[in-house]
């Protein structure tokens, strides 16, 4: 199992075969991942959510343009490449 696979370490920690032969220490280094990873923490405030999504969004946002600018970059060189070659004499 991956030391930090919260899902993993829930389904190990929960099941009926596996649970009886857990020492106490894997307990607790289960417990301590699931508890790091959030998992079953529930949901988030409402103000937190609002400002988590709006985070989201400008990063998009901000990542959509430097993708685009990379994109236009690329172009802009490979044209003047090709002009370079064209401009070759043969």
């Amino acid at each position: 199992m991956a030391n930090h696979d919260a899902w993993a370490a829930r389904d190990v920690l929960h099941h009926h075969a596996t649970r009886p032969h857990l020492t106490s220490e894997q307990i607790r280094k289960l417990t301590a991942v699931i508890t790091a990873s959030g998992l079953g923490a529930g949901n988030l405030p409402q103000a937190h959510m609002q400002a988590l999504s709006e985070a989201v969004t400008q990063a998009e946002a901000a990542l959509g343009e430097l993708l685009l600018r990379d994109h236009h970059t690329t172009l802009q060189a490979r044209t003047e490449e090709e002009a370079a070659h064209e401009a070759l004499p043969r």
